[in-house]
Parts: structure tokens; C-alpha cells; sequence
């Protein structure tokens, strides 16, 4: 997937800009850049595990799945620690 990222290089703060090749906008992190960009492309790749409906983040899905179908992912012993 292209990100339509643009590393501006250093702000005056000293912390590294990313920008959005489609609106300009800068943010700290690849990561926040990625997500911004679906705003533009409309992907929505986290999908409800119960009905199908599709979100751009992985908390949206989450908060839909608890608030809407009550879905709740118990702990595991591995994620612990």
C-alpha cells in the first residue's frame, strides 16, 4: 500500500515531520501518517468479527465490537508480562 508519505526532514523542534502527499498535513510517525491516509483512500481493513462492517482502526473495531455485540476478548496467559 502506498502511504503517500513525504518525510519533510527536521521541525524546529528537532523532531521528524511526515506528510500527507494528498493534503499537506504533517504528523510525528509513519504509524499516525498511515492512518491518516485512509481518511483519503476510504481503506477500511479491520472488519466487525460479528457483523462485517468495516473500520479504518483496530480501536473503533474493538469499541464496536464491546458496545454494540458485547464481545469481549478474555486475557491470555501469554500477553501477560
Amino acid at each position: 500500500m502506498c502511504l503517500n508519505m513525504l518525510f519533510l526532514g527536521e521541525s524546529v523542534s528537532g523532531s521528524r515531520q511526515y506528510g500527507c502527499n494528498v493534503c499537506g498535513k504533517t504528523f510525528p510517525r509513519p504509524s499516525k501518517l498511515a492512518v491518516h491516509v485512509r481518511k483519503h483512500t476510504g481503506e477500511k481493513p479491520f472488519p466487525c468479527r460479528v457483523c462485517g462492517r468495516a473500520f479504518a482502526e483496530k480501536g473503533s473495531m474493538k469499541k464496536h465490537e464491546f458496545n454494540i455485540h458485547s464481545v469481549v476478548i478474555p486475557w491470555s496467559d501469554s500477553s501477560i508480562g
